[in-house]
């Protein structure tokens, strides 16, 4: 994933982080030799209290899917993270168009994601 890649006529990815209209959402890794999504939150304002859950792009998450990734990671805060996959966002999400933003598909938190902290090395470093 060098240089650029044009996802669609909002979405760029640069090596290997995802931008949307020039604001980076998230970056790709490697963890336990499986291809991850990670992508920032905070708990305000990102998750949706309609859904009591949070948001991915549909496109973005169907991108993810034809490139073989196989996880999403909500890094919210420092170090709380949450994960699911993406075909369970795919099959569970609730689509969902919020305000001006690109359409999504909306999880709730509970029951659908494994939670863990990072641990202070992995925050640092």
């Amino acid at each position: 994933m060098d240089g650029v890649n044009v996802l669609s006529d909002r979405y760029e990815i640069k090596g290997n982080r995802v931008f949307m209209d020039g604001r980076m959402l998230g970056w790709f890794t490697r963890i336990e030799g499986r291809q991850v999504y990670v992508s920032p939150r905070q708990e305000l304002p990102h998750k949706m209290r309609i859904y009591r859950g949070w948001g991915v792009s549909k496109e973005l998450l169907e991108w993810l899917k034809e490139e073989g990734f196989e996880e999403v990671q909500l890094r919210v805060g420092k170090a709380r993270v949450l994960s699911t996959t993406v075909q369970h966002y795919l099959d569970k999400g609730i689509p969902d168009q919020y305000q001006n933003f690109e359409q999504q598909l909306f999880l709730a938190e509970s029951g659908n994601f494994k939670e863990h902290k990072l641990t202070i090395g992995q925050i640092l470093g």
